[in-house]
């Protein structure tokens, strides 16, 4: 995407595009979200969450510990086959409640999973009408009306010559 294009949406944030999410996941996450909120209350809110995770408290202290997590994760995943989808949420998951509760406590997330899983299903597998989706359809409806037509031609035809009776054209 065009960088000038980037910067003009994100300093004109009010002005034009507002940004937002489906009303599912609205209604997951609450009204008052930082997805919800629109103007001064999501620059408030935006605000107040940037300056508990600044760029340097990533880069110091939560990105190390992704990493260890990560690794440690993945380590015993040698010559095995694995479910990419099915560890990747898990790994989110449970890097998610390390971030929380600051420790690997495998009963939580035992307990947490189905839940979270619902969450996460609920949440990516909203119904989308895509143009394409609209496409297909219109030119399986163009399909159709052609088959009826053709259809309707030849019954008529039928109609007005019965078989076994000769047809000549008016012209003749």
């Amino acid at each position: 995407m065009d960088p000038e294009l980037n910067k003009y949406i994100l300093m004109n944030e009010a002005k034009g595009l507002v940004p937002g999410y489906p009303q599912s996941m609205l209604d997951i996450l609450g009204k008052c979200n930082i997805a919800a909120v629109h103007g001064s209350t999501h620059k408030y809110m935006r605000g107040a969450l940037l300056s508990l995770i600044s760029p340097t408290m990533i880069r110091e202290q939560l990105l190390p510990t992704i990493d260890v997590f990560m690794r440690t994760h993945l380590s015993n995943w040698d010559n095995k086959v694995i479910d990419i989808q099915q560890k990747t949420k898990e790994m989110a998951l449970l890097s998610s409640l390390k971030q929380i509760a600051g420790s690997d406590s495998s009963s939580i997330s035992q307990a947490f999973m189905p839940e979270f899983f619902k969450l996460v299903l609920g949440t990516l597998s909203l119904p989308i009408d895509l143009p394409a989706q609209i496409i297909v359809a219109d030119s399986r409806q163009e399909e159709y009306c052609e088959h009826v037509e053709t259809t309707n031609r030849r019954t008529k035809s039928i109609e007005r010559n019965p078989p076994g009776r000769a047809w000549l054209p008016d012209e003749k």
